[in-house]
């Protein structure tokens, strides 16, 4: 498949914003421990700021739909930009537990509509090339993710108050804000009738559940990685931790060889490719008896999940592309039912009974989503 794919100053608005997100999203691993500290908070105390960020994600792929059909797609995009912007504002002036969950829920809400109407947006542009575009997009987000805990830890070294790192996606919200507040939003003429009411057909829901396996997979591996080095391979925390940079990079590289690949293959086709090397990499990992195999199913898990979520966004809009607002608030909707669930339920069985047990459910998550991807087309 061969499309004409040109990128606009939308197309690059959005991929900034999208950096801007995982900024944000991502930032709240490394500081809750700072949190702690500054707040006097147990453990349970700080686990509640990722349960409220996820929680507003949940009530965004809800919700963010109508937000649009209410205020426009245009309003609604600077709507839950800047709805972000002022829940890092929060975070740096909260004084108490109660400010600090509010400000993580208002950026979970706010931060899932901007993603919603990204990727919308992206699909509108770019029609049949959306999969290159929602990929290219997901580079920059991993990006952002990347910068993330950097930041922090810059902070933290130069001695500087930690919580100003907020002001960064701050900054570049609004020196986006300002400089392209005018540009018209890519919405479709259907995005403004009554298709946004219309059913989905019973593919999407099938191909819908097999993203949200697969968000399951990534936020799973991301999450328990390092325990599962420390405790199945005998590694210290700080080889296990800053082997989890593996997962991470590998995701970078092969969400850059997606976006070139998805202007010659179908969406759906590229993702069943790279859903096989991702469960090819999950079985490496799982049944790795020396730190080096480990490394290597690592690198090749990231490789191929990384490629999932956005792929699979595009294949869902594929299925309703005059629906598209409605359909990326499902995507996201999806993955935050992921995100929120499944870390949990993997400690929950590593407890049961131990995590090497437990971290097969990440092939079995993999193999999940390839199965259902296959049965999407025929459904």
């Amino acid at each position: 498949m061969t499309t004409t794919f040109q990128r606009t100053r939308f197309t690059w608005l959005a991929y900034l914003l999208l950096a801007y997100f995982a900024f944000s999203q991502t930032i709240w691993g490394p500081i809750v421990p700072l949190l702690r500290q500054d707040l006097s908070l147990n453990y349970t105390q700080g686990g509640y700021h990722a349960t409220a960020f996820a929680l507003g994600m949940v009530l965004a792929g809800i919700l963010s739909d109508r937000v649009a059909n209410r205020l426009g797609d245009g309003r609604a995009f600077w709507f839950g930009g800047s709805g972000m912007a002022f829940g890092a504002l929060l975070l740096i002036l909260a004084p108490t537990l109660i400010f600090t969950l509010s400000a993580s829920f208002i950026m979970g809400l706010c931060g899932t509509i901007l993603l919603v109407m990204i990727q919308s947006g992206l699909a509108n542009a770019h029609g049949d090339a959306r999969g290159k575009a929602i990929t290219e997009a997901n580079v920059t987000a991993s990006i952002g993710s990347t910068v993330a805990p950097l930041a922090v830890g810059a902070f933290v070294v130069m001695a500087l108050n930690w919580r100003l790192v907020m002001l960064i996606p701050i900054g570049l919200f609004l020196l986006m804000l300002i400089s392209n507040r005018t540009l018209p939003f890519p919405s479709l003429e259907q995005n403004e009738t009554k298709a946004k009411r219309g059913t989905f057909s019973f593919g999407f829901w099938v191909s819908w559940l097999g993203l949200v396996l697969s968000v399951a997979a990534e936020w799973s591996i991301a999450f328990w990685t390092a325990d599962f080095l420390i405790t199945v391979l005998g590694q210290s925390a700080g080889i296990a931790t800053a082997s989890v940079a593996i997962f991470t990079a590998s995701g970078i590289v092969g969400r850059l060889t997606a976006s070139r690949l998805a202007q010659r293959f179908n969406d759906r086709h590229l993702l069943i490719g790279m859903l096989i090397l991702a469960l090819f990499g999950a079985l490496i990992f799982r049944f790795s008896g020396s730190l080096m195999l480990a490394w290597s199913g690592l690198a090749i898990m990231g490789f191929g999940v990384a490629t999932v979520y956005p792929l699979g966004v595009s294949t869902l809009i594929t299925y309703a592309p005059e629906q598209s607002n409605r359909a990326s608030a499902r995507a996201s909707l999806g993955a935050a039912i992921a995100i929120l669930v499944a870390p949990q339920v993997l400690g929950i069985v590593a407890d049961m009974t131990d995590i090497a047990t437990a971290s097969t459910m990440i092939p079995l998550l993999i193999l999940g989503t390839l199965i259902l991807t296959g049965l999407g087309k025929k459904a």
